[in-house]
């Protein structure tokens, strides 16, 4: 599905960006179409470091302004900025990857864009390269220029550099913009939190992306999420922690929740998650207890397995269930926590606080920046913004980082316990291809 729609663009091929056929392309020559601030025809792009950075431009002045189109193998009538005819260029898997890594390897942040060959019938392995790509919410897009960085613009139908002054402006609306969708975060993570219960300790994680997608809450859309939900397990580590037990919706959201218990049946239990119809969720998992008569204990280990397989969790729905793309903000929680009850951190089944541990009297609140796609996909991404959350977790109660994982996205595998979880941690690791450390977390 592509990133963005546009009336005026799928006007002008007759059908939507991801389901142009070459000759409807090829329509844009016959009807004399014009380049404009949200399309643009390249014959080719010259596989050199020139051409590799006129190409990352080209793609970044759109996520810098309103979004837009890029047709590559049409060829262009410079003296009238219109569509001339096909260039023939080849559209084999090889070509794709390419500019695939040139816009990973050259543009920052990521933006959001698809990428689609469509293929000439009568001369397979030709046609045309279509990018689609959608105003950048984490913007200014930088284009990696030798030692520099520049920030191309479409403006009508010119590319041109930002200057210093809109460059900061550009920031400063980036930085508004993380504010609202950490807000965002809070209003959904507070309505999950709203239905858990008091006498135990959970850790919260919330999801919102950048690009919000659309999921529809429709009876269809019920029973096929209850169906999938029911039938799987959201943990990636601990084999023998409850799995989903029931489904149901709310406002404009699907819930689904763990084994209700007989004395609250109306509460949410672990695992629980609220998701949003805008691919935006929320997932709780149990960390500890919190008995009326004594302090509320937070086991680490269960923070962090809880804060991983949140995360997957919540992307996997966001991508595929929503098709949100972009980046994610992410925070997570600590709940409950008050001034009436002392909590602390504990390891795994050790009730005996961390040395040097200060506890907590409210819940403490983590956040991060990760890739969406990558969240649901890619192992690395997902440790590194699991330590991340984790570690600014742990941080409240005077810890500088948690033992579990690495600031580059390993498994700490001598920190986990001896036994099944350690060799779990293990096959997990490196079935997703995801670095083990062998040093010992001692001296944390």
């Amino acid at each position: 599905m592509s990133v963005f729609r546009s009336a005026r663009l799928e006007a002008l091929l007759g059908a939507t960006v991801d389901q142009a056929t070459y000759h409807q392309v090829i329509g844009l020559v016959t009807n004399r179409v014009s380049e404009d601030v949200d399309l643009e025809f390249k014959g080719d792009y010259k596989n050199t470091d020139s051409g590799r950075a006129e190409f990352a431009a080209d793609v970044a002045q759109f996520a810098n302004a309103t979004s837009g189109l890029l047709i590559i193998g049409m060829d262009e009538d410079k003296a009238m900025a219109q569509a001339a005819g096909p260039s023939g260029i080849s559209v084999v898997d090889t070509e794709i990857t390419r500019y695939i890594n040139v816009i990973a390897d050259r543009i920052s942040p990521p933006l959001p864009f698809t990428i689609r060959p469509v293929e000439n019938p009568d001369q397979p392995g030709t046609g045309f390269i279509l990018i689609a790509v959608s105003r950048g919410p984490v913007g200014p897009h930088a284009v990696r220029v030798n030692d520099s960085l520049r920030y191309p613009r479409r403006v009508g139908r010119r590319k041109v550099l930002l200057h210093e002054n809109e460059v900061a402006l550009a920031y400063r609306d980036r930085f508004t913009g993380l504010q609202s969708r950490l807000d965002a975060a809070e209003a959904h993570e507070r309505y999950l939190v709203d239905q858990l219960s008091t006498d135990r300790m959970y850790v919260v994680v919330t999801l919102v992306p950048d690009l919000d997608g659309y999921r529809d809450i429709n009876t269809d859309e019920f029973s096929a999420f209850r169906q999938a939900v029911l039938d799987t397990s959201p943990w990636l580590l601990e084999a023998d922690n409850p799995d989903w037990y029931t489904a149901s919706v709310g406002p404009d959201r699907l819930v689904a929740s763990g084994l209700p218990r007989p004395d609250a049946a109306h509460l949410i239990t672990e695992p629980g998650c609220v998701l949003h119809r805008s691919g935006a969720g929320s997932f709780v998992a149990y960390v500890g207890e919190r008995p009326d008569s004594q302090a509320a204990h937070v086991i680490e280990f269960f923070v962090v397995a809880g804060v991983l397989a949140g995360l997957r969790f919540l992307a996997e729905q966001a991508v595929q269930h929503a098709s949100a793309s972009g980046s994610a903000s992410l925070r997570a929680t600590l709940v409950p926590a008050d001034e009436t009850k002392a909590t602390f951190l504990t390891q795994r089944l050790r009730w005996s606080p961390h040395a040097g541990e200060r506890p907590v009297h409210r819940p403490p609140v983590a956040t991060a920046l990760a890739d969406l796609h990558r969240l649901a996909v890619d192992g690395r991404e997902l440790t590194r913004a699991t330590y991340a959350l984790a570690s600014r977790l742990v941080q409240h109660f005077g810890i500088p980082e948690t033992r579990y994982l690495t600031v580059d996205g390993a498994v700490r595998i001598g920190a986990w316990a001896d036994g099944s979880t350690k060799e779990r941690a293990r096959r997990w690791a490196d079935t997703n291809e995801v670095k083990i450390d062998e040093s010992h977390p001692s001296a944390l």
